[in-house]
């Protein structure tokens, strides 16, 4: 028998079987999703409120970021925690444009 491998035998990574979700795989990944969306929201509206609009911004990172921890350690599938990953990008997009703005109004005042 020789030890190397098959070239016929491997499985490319997208047809890989995954195995089925137990229902606690299930529950985190919906909650997941919950996380992701509220964080998202939080993100949009963080941009259109002016005076809150930062805080509501620092809050939907910390949320996502939760929610793709959570995610990763309980390995959620990755429809799942889209939302969570679109939130945290917009957040840290929005937090930096928001701290160049202030520090622009800063030094021009």
């Amino acid at each position: 028998m020789s030890t190397f491998l098959n070239i016929g035998e491997i499985q490319p990574a997208g047809q890989v079987m995954q195995a089925a979700a137990t229902p606690e795989q299930t529950e985190k990944a919906k909650s997941v999703k919950k996380l992701g969306i509220i964080a998202l929201l939080l993100a949009i509206f963080g941009a259109i409120v002016p005076f809150l609009g930062t805080l509501m911004i620092i809050a939907a990172l910390v949320l996502a970021r939760y929610a793709l921890r959570v995610s990763r350690q309980n390995l959620v599938p990755i429809e799942f925690e889209k939302p969570a990953y679109w939130a945290s990008i917009i957040s840290t997009i929005l937090l930096i444009l928001t701290a160049i703005g202030l520090f622009w109004l800063i030094m021009g005042a």
